[in-house]
Protein backbone atom coordinates (compact mmCIF):
# COMPACT_ATOMS: atom_id res chain seq x y z
CA UNK A 1 0.00 0.00 0.00
CA UNK A 2 1.06 3.35 -0.72
CA UNK A 3 1.91 6.30 1.51
CA UNK A 4 -0.69 8.85 1.90
CA UNK A 5 0.98 12.57 1.75
CA UNK A 6 -1.56 14.47 3.68
CA UNK A 7 0.04 18.01 3.47
CA UNK A 8 2.86 19.85 1.85
CA UNK A 9 3.47 23.75 2.89
CA UNK A 10 6.17 25.78 1.88
CA UNK A 11 7.18 28.13 4.81
CA UNK A 12 9.56 30.72 5.76
CA UNK A 13 9.85 29.24 9.05
CA UNK A 14 9.13 25.40 10.43
CA UNK A 15 10.44 23.89 13.76
CA UNK A 16 9.43 21.61 15.88
CA UNK A 17 9.02 22.09 20.08
CA UNK A 18 11.24 20.06 21.69
CA UNK A 19 9.11 19.77 25.09
CA UNK A 20 5.60 19.06 23.00
CA UNK A 21 7.09 17.31 19.67
CA UNK A 22 5.08 20.22 17.53
CA UNK A 23 5.73 21.83 14.69
CA UNK A 24 5.33 25.53 14.29
CA UNK A 25 4.78 26.15 10.77
CA UNK A 26 4.75 30.56 10.01
CA UNK A 27 5.25 32.88 7.10
CA UNK A 28 3.53 30.06 4.22
CA UNK A 29 4.29 31.15 0.73
CA UNK A 30 3.36 30.22 -3.00
CA UNK A 31 4.56 33.42 -4.56
CA UNK A 32 8.53 34.41 -4.82
CA UNK A 33 8.70 38.48 -6.43
CA UNK A 34 12.97 39.05 -7.62
CA UNK A 35 14.78 41.84 -8.90
CA UNK A 36 17.35 44.02 -8.64
CA UNK A 37 17.58 46.12 -4.89
CA UNK A 38 17.51 49.15 -7.20
CA UNK A 39 14.52 48.26 -8.50
CA UNK A 40 12.73 47.77 -5.17
CA UNK A 41 11.29 50.63 -3.18
CA UNK A 42 11.46 50.29 0.60
CA UNK A 43 14.52 47.55 0.33
CA UNK A 44 17.15 47.49 3.19
CA UNK A 45 19.14 45.57 0.70
CA UNK A 46 22.14 47.48 -0.52
CA UNK A 47 23.25 47.35 -3.92
CA UNK A 48 22.14 45.76 -7.48
CA UNK A 49 22.23 41.90 -6.44
CA UNK A 50 18.74 39.82 -7.05
CA UNK A 51 17.09 40.26 -3.76
CA UNK A 52 13.02 39.54 -2.52
CA UNK A 53 10.78 41.62 -2.92
CA UNK A 54 8.86 43.03 0.96
CA UNK A 55 5.85 40.87 1.76
CA UNK A 56 6.91 37.63 -0.44
CA UNK A 57 9.09 34.73 0.52
CA UNK A 58 12.13 35.74 2.55
CA UNK A 59 14.57 33.87 4.73
CA UNK A 60 15.34 30.33 4.78
CA UNK A 61 12.11 28.29 3.48
CA UNK A 62 11.16 24.83 4.79
CA UNK A 63 8.36 22.40 3.54
CA UNK A 64 6.49 20.89 5.85
CA UNK A 65 5.75 16.99 4.97
CA UNK A 66 3.02 14.90 6.93
CA UNK A 67 2.34 11.25 5.61
CA UNK A 68 0.86 8.65 6.81
CA UNK A 69 0.19 4.63 5.36
CA UNK A 70 4.04 4.48 6.43
CA UNK A 71 4.14 0.25 7.24
CA UNK A 72 8.09 0.30 7.01
CA UNK A 73 11.29 2.52 6.05
CA UNK A 74 10.29 4.50 2.70
CA UNK A 75 12.37 6.35 0.30
CA UNK A 76 10.85 9.46 -1.10
CA UNK A 77 12.25 12.04 -3.54
CA UNK A 78 11.72 15.95 -3.03
CA UNK A 79 12.60 17.64 -5.84
CA UNK A 80 11.96 21.33 -7.14
CA UNK A 81 10.59 21.54 -10.98
CA UNK A 82 10.39 24.19 -13.68
CA UNK A 83 6.88 23.02 -14.54
CA UNK A 84 6.89 25.27 -17.72
CA UNK A 85 10.59 23.57 -18.81
CA UNK A 86 9.44 20.50 -17.29
CA UNK A 87 12.88 20.58 -15.36
CA UNK A 88 14.27 19.02 -12.10
CA UNK A 89 16.06 22.15 -10.48
CA UNK A 90 17.24 20.42 -7.61
CA UNK A 91 16.02 17.23 -5.65
CA UNK A 92 16.78 15.09 -2.60
CA UNK A 93 16.29 11.53 -1.12
CA UNK A 94 14.45 11.06 1.73
CA UNK A 95 14.29 7.72 4.09
CA UNK A 96 10.94 8.33 6.79
CA UNK A 97 9.84 5.14 8.46
CA UNK A 98 7.05 4.17 10.92
CA UNK A 99 6.33 1.16 12.96
CA UNK A 100 2.92 1.79 12.30
CA UNK A 101 0.17 2.65 8.99
CA UNK A 102 -1.87 4.53 11.73
CA UNK A 103 0.64 6.61 13.40
CA UNK A 104 1.36 10.25 11.20
CA UNK A 105 5.14 10.97 10.35
CA UNK A 106 5.89 15.02 10.27
CA UNK A 107 9.13 16.56 8.71
CA UNK A 108 10.08 19.70 8.92
CA UNK A 109 12.95 20.07 6.04
CA UNK A 110 15.14 22.74 5.24
CA UNK A 111 15.48 23.96 1.67
CA UNK A 112 18.39 26.38 0.04
CA UNK A 113 18.29 29.75 1.21
CA UNK A 114 17.72 31.11 -2.52
CA UNK A 115 14.92 28.68 -4.46
CA UNK A 116 16.41 28.50 -8.39
CA UNK A 117 14.20 30.62 -10.10
CA UNK A 118 15.52 30.95 -14.24
CA UNK A 119 12.56 32.98 -15.20
CA UNK A 120 9.55 34.11 -14.01
CA UNK A 121 6.42 31.50 -14.22
CA UNK A 122 5.33 28.38 -12.14
CA UNK A 123 7.62 25.76 -10.61
CA UNK A 124 7.01 23.47 -7.82
CA UNK A 125 7.60 21.24 -4.80
CA UNK A 126 7.23 17.69 -5.86
CA UNK A 127 7.15 14.49 -3.11
CA UNK A 128 7.52 11.16 -5.11
CA UNK A 129 7.61 8.05 -3.88
CA UNK A 130 8.71 4.83 -6.54
CA UNK A 131 8.25 7.41 -9.12
CA UNK A 132 5.25 8.23 -8.24
CA UNK A 133 3.97 11.82 -7.29
CA UNK A 134 1.89 11.99 -4.36
CA UNK A 135 1.71 15.40 -4.11
CA UNK A 136 3.24 18.86 -4.99
CA UNK A 137 2.76 22.82 -3.90
CA UNK A 138 2.97 25.58 -6.76
CA UNK A 139 4.95 28.03 -6.70
CA UNK A 140 4.65 31.07 -8.75
CA UNK A 141 7.54 33.19 -9.67
CA UNK A 142 7.41 36.98 -10.55
CA UNK A 143 9.98 39.94 -11.69
CA UNK A 144 8.97 42.67 -9.58
CA UNK A 145 9.16 45.89 -11.83
CA UNK A 146 11.32 48.68 -11.91
CA UNK A 147 9.74 51.66 -9.61
CA UNK A 148 8.29 54.16 -11.88
CA UNK A 149 9.08 56.74 -9.56
CA UNK A 150 12.91 58.45 -9.41
CA UNK A 151 14.41 60.15 -6.15
CA UNK A 152 14.50 63.98 -5.91
CA UNK A 153 11.04 64.35 -8.25
CA UNK A 154 12.56 62.98 -11.25
CA UNK A 155 10.87 61.18 -13.71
Amino acid sequence: MKPVLQAIILAEHIYQDKWTGKFVIAGTFNTIGFGKSSDIPDTQNAGDGPVRAPGMQAGSPSVYISLSELRKEEKFLLRYTDLEEDKVLFEVQLTVGSDSPLLTVELGIPLPSLLPEPHAGHYAIELLWNNELLGARRVTVCEIPKSTTEPDGET
